[in-house]
């Protein structure tokens, strides 16, 4: 079948692998370190990293946390994120630690103690406002998702559950079931707020699809129609666009890239085709 070429630009950022042994610089990293690029650096053969820069200072040293650095869509440096985990006994001891370019602690987050093993914790919304972040743990017990306070906004009785933000101040959490019984798995999708209060659809969705170079917030949801995929598009604050779309590949600031009907191309976000192919085959005006 034909396709026409959709051009996508995207901008990466590649940061220049760290090897050997780090410079023990002791200077300060300069005031306008938020335009300075930074790499995680991994010690070898250990479970250890540290945060640098591009001109050589060490902005967080040498330990067993996790480290994320979080830059805006321009490359500059919006937080660096550091998480840890301890264990003591059956519980699990999650803390989230958010540093500036000069290594300066911004704010701190403990979760509470965690029960159960098979740990997985992080941020859903990386990239938002400190103040306005969201963290959540799974472990073999339950899901639960809590607020800058360390408070508990929503959790599930399972921890097999993932959840990504989508749109503005919303999250989309898929989750399994099992059935006692058969022992055979059943997947839901809902759609929550950042703040956990459960937003009604007008079906059942299985999982979520956004994409970086949506600066508007739309997303889609998917379901399953007999064997086939289907998508709906949503607005950023979750309001049903486009019904029944299929091969969501992008969604940009004004249109989208889909198949509807029996016609592939460029779609606006009202449902009107920009450009459009027919899926035999051939142009169509």
């Amino acid at each position: 079948m034909r396709r026409f070429g959709i051009g996508i630009l995207l901008t990466v950022l590649l940061l220049a692998g760290c090897s050997g042994t780090l410079p023990a610089q002791t200077q300060e990293p300069s005031a306008a370190a938020d335009t300075t690029r930074y790499a995680v650096y991994y010690q070898p053969g250990t479970n250890a990293s540290s945060v640098v820069s591009a001109d050589g200072y060490i902005v967080l040293p040498l330990d067993t946390r996790e480290k994320d650095v979080v830059t805006d869509e321009n490359g500059n440096l919006q937080y660096i994120m550091a998480q840890k985990l301890e264990t003591q006994g059956a519980e699990q001891n999650i803390s989230f630690s958010c540093y500036n370019g000069q290594g300066e602690l911004l704010s701190e987050v403990g979760l509470p103690a965690c029960q159960g093993t098979t740990v997985r914790a992080g941020l859903i919304n990386r990239g938002a406002p400190i103040e306005q972040l969201r963290y959540f743990c799974a472990t073999d017990s339950g899901f639960a998702v809590y607020n800058g306070q360390a408070e508990s906004l929503l959790t599930l009785p399972t921890g097999d559950c993932w959840t990504q933000a989508v749109g503005e101040g919303l999250m989309f959490l898929t989750y399994s079931v099992e059935d006692e019984q058969t022992n055979e798995y059943t997947q839901y999708g809902e759609l929550y707020t950042l703040d956990g209060v459960r937003v009604a659809t007008e079906r059942a969705y299985t999982w979520s699809y956004s994409s970086e170079e949506s600066k508007s917030g739309c997303f889609a949801l998917a379901y399953w129609q007999g064997d086939q995929q289907w998508y709906d598009l949503f607005s950023p604050d979750g309001k049903l666009l486009i019904r029944d779309l299929r091969n969501v590949s992008a969604i940009y600031s004004d249109r989208i890239v889909c198949e509807r009907g029996f016609s592939y191309g460029v779609m606006d976000l009202k449902g009107n085709w920009i450009v459009s192919e027919s899926t035999f085959g051939g142009w169509e005006d």
